[in-house]
């Protein structure tokens, strides 16, 4: 059976918290000045994570020293902030013109080299940014699925 725990049940942990109600988005941070051993178990439908896969066993990781919890949302995930990466994969549901304003801030920033990103449109296909993806110079709109309100925005570079 679960016993509840608080804070000081964790000597050995340092944790802060803040957030921005505005924004409604927020982050905690859990420190081990000594190192802990971690594991992760990613669950739910939509799940925006970022080196969870580090933490399998099988990559051999002796000490974890922090882990960051934050909220927001997969539109949020900004180059300037993640860094370089050799991918980006997105399967969103729906909003096609902010995961075109999303890709648009990679592609400017220059952080990461291929893409693959389906376009899921509610009701009515946003043919406006269906072409401004189509556009960006060596990339390719495919319609891969059988369904008909989505689409497969790919651009690689290697």
């Amino acid at each position: 059976m679960l016993q509840p725990a608080t804070l000081a049940d964790l000597p050995a942990f340092l944790c802060a918290h803040a957030e921005d109600a505005r924004a409604g988005t927020g982050c905690t941070v859990f420190i081990a000045p000594d190192g802990a051993t971690c594991g992760v178990d990613v669950r739910g439908g939509g799940p925006a994570t970022r080196e969870t896969d580090l933490l399998k066993p099988e990559n051999m990781i002796q000490a974890v020293h922090g882990v960051v919890l934050s909220g927001g949302s997969a539109f949020g995930l900004a180059p300037r902030h993640a860094g370089a990466v050799d991918w980006l994969f997105s399967d969103v549901i729906c909003y096609p013109d902010r995961l075109l304003a999303t890709v648009g801030r990679w592609l400017e920033l220059g952080q990461c080299r291929n893409f693959v990103c389906t376009l899921k449109f509610q009701a009515d296909t946003d043919h406006a940014t269906a072409r401004a993806f189509a556009a960006v110079p060596g990339s390719r709109l495919l319609h891969l699925a059988h369904n008909k309100h989505e689409l497969t925005w790919v651009l690689l570079r290697d």
